[in-house]
């Protein structure tokens, strides 16, 4: 709501490691969805634990990570899930309400200043707001 300003029954996505996203989602085979373009089911027991990421129907529209694809943002979800026991965070593009995607540090930071965001990571820095 801070940023987005989303109707609450619309979440955000979760990007979720490509090995782990059957624990948390009805999965045929070995699918993979590296772009967020379908949606799965999640588990009913599981459904408790993210709530954050699904939808009226209990379904998400994952994205689907492997070490090769974004080694960093793989990084991050291993210590994520290392430390939560949840292979997964929140993913969405990068944009206030009604304006273009951030497609650069100026766009990212003009962004930041503008919304009440906690933090921001850019590239090996991490920038708190003044509060």
């Amino acid at each position: 709501m801070k940023i987005k300003k989303r109707e609450n029954f619309r979440p955000f996505g979760p990007v979720v490691l490509k090995n782990k996203a059957s624990q948390f989602f009805n999965i045929p085979g070995t699918i993979s969805s590296p772009f967020m373009l379908m949606t799965f089911y999640t588990h009913e027991q599981k459904k408790s634990e993210i709530p954050a990421v699904i939808h009226v129907d209990g379904s998400a529209r994952i994205q689907t990570i492997t070490k090769n694809e974004v080694p960093e943002l793989y990084k991050l979800l291993q210590y994520f899930y290392k430390k939560t026991g949840i292979p997964m965070l929140l993913n969405t593009s990068f944009n206030r309400a009604g304006e273009p995607i951030v497609n650069s540090p100026e766009d990212a930071l003009d962004c930041f200043l503008k919304c009440d965001m906690d933090g921001l990571v850019i590239e090996d820095y991490l920038i708190y707001p003044k509060r």
